[in-house]
C-alpha cells in the first residue's frame, strides 16, 4: 500500500508542476549559453528549457517556483551544482545527466514539496536539508545525504552511500552500498544495502537484503522477511530510560546474530549463530527457526548474563542439512528439466551452485507470489571434467516454492554422449535440504550457556525442538554448565545421536533446592518426555531425568528429505508433556518434536497476517469456583506487511 501511495504522491506532484506551466513564459537556454541567467530572469511559474547539449561548470540556483526542464526527447548534461532552496510551492527537477565538471551535485534546501526524477550521473550525489522530497529513478555512485528534519521518500533509485541525520526516510526498490542513519525514522521495503548502521532510530526493514553487516544501536530493531549476509547486531538494551526490543521474523541471518536487547524475539527464520547476551537482557524467545550452528547465551566478563529467561520452542538444530550431490544427465538438444526441488515451506534462496561437464545449465525459481524467473545460463565446454558455477536467484528477497534444474547437451556432442552435471546447492534453506556448504560442523555445543559461573540464566525453557546433529561427537547438544537460577525445563524434544557419540546429549546440573519456611522443596528443574536415539547417552550432570524414551525409528514422514512431520503411527505422537498448557493446537496431548505444542504457528514462515511469537498467562490451572484472576498476554504479535 505504501508503494502505491508513493506513486500517487509523485503523480500529483509532477502533475501540479505541469499545470503551473500552462500559464508560464518559456526561457530557452541554447548551446554555449549559461543556465543561471535564464533562471534569474524567470518569474514564478515560468519554464526554463535547456536545449540538447553539454553545459559544463554551471552553478544553478533555483529559489522561486519555476521549472527547469530539458528539451523534449533530448539528452542534456549539466556539469556543476544545482541548488533548489526556500520553496513553499510544488516543484520538480528531472531528466538531466549531472556530471562532475564544476560539481556534479544536486542540493535541496528548505523546500516543502519537491520532486527529483530520472537524474543520473551525480558523481557528488544529492544533499537534502530541511525539506520534503520525493526521489524516483535517480542513480548516483556517490551519496544521498539527508538532514535537518527532512521527510524523504525514495523509489527505484540507487546510491553509493546513504547518510541520514535526524530525518525520516522511506525507501522502495532502491539500494545503497553503505548506510548510516542517526535519529529519525527509517522504513525500507524491497531494497538492497551494504553495511548498515542505525543509531537512536525508529527503523524497520521489510523484504530487504543487507549484503554487509547490520548494526542497531540505541534503537528498537524490526527486521521482517529480510536477509543479512554478514553479522547482525542489536547492541543496546535501553536508551534514555526506554527498554529496547528486537524482533527478527521470517529472515535469513547467514552468519551471526547478536541480541543485546531487553526482549528478543527471533522467529521462523534461518540462522547461523545466535547470541543473546548482556546483564540487562530479561527475555529471549526463539521459535520456529532453523539453526546452522548454535544458540549461545553468553556473558563476557564485562557484560554477564544474570537476568535472562530463555525460551526455545519448535526449532531445528541440524548440521545434517545438505543434500548429497546428484548426478544428472541429458542427451537433449534443448533445455530439459532434470530435477525439481519442492519446498516444504516457502523460503528465501540466494543461489544454487552446480558442477557442470559438457552441458549447458540454467536454474528456474518459482515464487510464492506466483511468478517465476530463471538464472543466467552457464556453459561448460569439453575441457576436462567439471567446473563450479553459481546460479543467482534474480529475486533473492522473494520466497521460493520450487527450484528447477534445466540441462541441454553442448553443441558438438552426439545424442549418445551423456551431458552431465552435479546438483550441489548452497545457501538455500533447510526445507530444500540444500542449506549450507560442506563445512557445517562447528566444534562447540549446540545450545550452550557460558562456563563463566556468573553467566547463569534465570531460567531455560526448551520445548519441542529437534536436535538432529551429525557433528560434534564429543560435544553436548544442550550444555548448561552451572544450571540456572530458577529452573531448566526441557520437554518434548528430539535428540538424534546414536551410540557412536562420546558425549551425552544433555549436560546440566540439578538446580538448588528451595525452602518454604525451614522445609526444603526440590528444585523445579526437570528433563522429561524427550526422545533420545541413544538412551545410554541421554542426560548427565544431575538434572532430574524422567519419562524420557527412545526407539530406533522416531517416525518422521521423510527424514532424508528433511520432512520432520510425524507419520500417524510415529512413536512421538502424543508422547510429550501431558499438562494441558502443553497441548497441541487441536487440543490433543503434546506431540514430541518440531510441531508439538501451541507455540508453533504452521503458517509462521509464509503468512503476512499477524503471528503471536510468545504468550504468557498468570496461572495454568484454576479450580472451579476459584476467584483468582487469570491474566493472558500475547507478546510481540507481528506481521510482515
Amino acid at each position: 500500500m505504501k508503494a502505491k501511495a508513493t506513486t500517487t504522491i509523485l503523480t500529483i506532484l509532477f502533475g501540479l508542476a505541469l499545470g503551473a506551466s500552462l500559464r508560464a513564459a518559456n526561457h530557452i537556454v541554447e548551446l554555449g549559453q549559461d543556465i543561471q541567467p535564464k533562471v534569474a530572469a524567470s518569474q514564478a511559474g515560468d519554464v526554463v528549457i535547456v536545449r540538447e547539449a553539454t553545459f559544463n561548470s554551471q552553478t544553478v540556483v533555483i529559489d522561486k517556483p519555476i521549472r527547469l526542464v530539458r528539451e523534449k526527447g533530448t539528452t542534456v548534461t549539466i556539469g556543476g551544482t544545482i541548488t533548489v532552496r526556500d520553496l513553499n510551492a510544488t516543484g520538480v527537477l528531472r531528466d538531466f545527466v549531472v556530471n562532475a565538471t564544476g560539481g556534479g551535485l544536486v542540493k535541496i534546501e528548505n523546500c516543502k514539496k519537491y520532486g527529483l526524477e530520472n537524474l543520473t550521473g551525480l558523481p557528488n550525489g544529492i544533499t537534502i536539508i530541511g525539506s520534503k522530497v520525493v526521489i524516483r529513478d535517480c542513480v548516483s555512485s556517490n551519496h544521498l545525504q539527508i538532514s535537518g528534519a527532512s521527510e524523504v521518500e525514495v523509489a527505484n533509485s540507487s546510491f553509493g552511500n546513504l547518510t541520514v541525520t535526524d530525518s525520516n526516510v522511506t525507501m522502495f526498490d532502491s539500494n545503497a552500498s553503505t548506510v548510516v542513519i542517526t535519529g529519525g525514522k527509517a522504513r525500507f521495503h524491497h531494497s538492497k544495502f551494504g553495511t548498515t548502521t542505525f543509531n537512536r532510530c525508529d527503523w524497520e526493514a521489510h523484504d530487504s537484503w543487507f549484503t554487509g553487516h547490520l548494526y542497531s544501536d540505541n534503537s528498537h530493531s524490526k527486521l521482517f522477511r529480510s536477509s543479512v549476509w554478514s553479522t547482525f547486531q542489536h547492541r543496546s538494551v535501553s536508551y534514555q530510560g526506554e527498554d529496547l526490543d528486537c524482533v527478527v521474523y521470517q529472515c535469513f541471518l547467514r552468519d551471526q546474530g547478536y541480541f543485546y536487547s531487553k526482549r528478543t524475539w527471533v522467529a521462523y527464520s534461518l540462522i547461523g549463530h545466535a547470541y543473546p547476551y548482556g546483564s540487562g537482557a530479561t527475555e529471549a524467545h526463539f521459535v520456529g527457526n532453523t539453526f546452522r550452528y548454535r544458540l549461545y547465551p553468553h556473558g563476557p566478563s564485562s557484560n554477564r548474563l544474570t537476568n535472562l529467561n530463555l525460551y526455545v520452542r519448535n526449532n531445528l538444530f541440524s548440521t545434517a542439512s545438505k543434500l548429497p550431490s546428484d548426478s544428472l544427465h541429458t542427451t537433449s538438444t534443448s533445455f530439459t528439466m532434470t530435477k525439481k526441488l519442492t519446498a516444504l515451506q516457502p523460503s528465501l534462496v540466494t543461489h544454487v551452485r552446480n558442477e557442470l561437464h559438457t552441458a549447458e545449465c540454467k536454474v528456474g525459481f518459482s515464487y510464492l507470489d506466483g511468478t517465476e524467473a530463471n538464472s543466467t545460463t552457464q556453459t561448460q565446454p569439453d575441457s576436462g571434467w567439471g567446473s563450479w558455477y553459481r546460479y543467482e536467484n534474480p529475486n533473492p528477497s522473494k520466497l521460493v516454492t520450487e527450484i528447477k534444474v534445466f540441462l541441454k547437451r553442448v553443441s558438438g556432442h552426439g545424442a549418445a554422449y551423456d551431458q552431465h552435471t552435479f546438483i550441489n546447492n548452497t545457501y538455500s534453506v533447510s526445507n530444500f535440504r540444500v542449506t549450507f556448504p560442506a563445512t557445517t560442523t562447528y566444534d562447540s555445543h549446540t545450545l550452550w550457556v557460558s562456563s563463566d559461573h556468573s553467566a547463569k540464566l534465570q531460567s531455560a525453557h526448551v520445548f519441542n525442538n529437534v536436535f538432529d546433529n551429525s557433528g560434534h561427537n564429543n560435544k553436548h547438544l544442550i550444555n548448561l554448565h552451572h544450571g540456572t537460577v530458577n529452573g531448566a525445563f526441557i520437554h518434548g524434544n528430539v535428540f538424534r545421536r546414536d551410540a557412536s557419540w562420546s558425549a551425552h546429549a544433555i549436560h546440566a546440573p540439578k538446580g538448588p533446592d528451595r525452602f518454604i519456611g525451614n522445609s526444603p522443596v526440590p528444585a523445579p528443574d526437570v528433563c522429561s518426555y524427550n526422545y533420545f536415539q541413544d538412551s545410554s547417552k541421554a542426560v548427565t550432570g544431575g538434572l532430574v531425568n524422567e519419562e524420557n524414551f527412545s526407539g530406533a525409528d522416531p517416525g518422521f514422514i521423510d527424514l532424508a528429505a528433511g520432512d520432520y512431520r510425524l507419520k500417524p503411527d510415529s512413536i512421538l505422537v502424543d508422547k510429550g508433556p501431558d499438562e494441558p498448557q502443553f497441548n497441541d493446537h487441536n487440543g490433543s496431548r503434546n506431540d514430541v518434536g518440531l510441531y508439538g505444542g501451541h507455540a508453533y504457528d504452521s503458517t509462521g514462515n509464509v503468512t503476512t497476517f499477524p503471528v503471536v511469537l510468545s504468550t504468557w498467562q498468570s496461572t495454568n490451572l484454576i479450580s472451579i469456583g476459584d476467584t483468582t484472576p487469570l491474566t493472558i498476554k500475547a507478546r510481540a504479535a507481528v506481521a510482515t506487511d
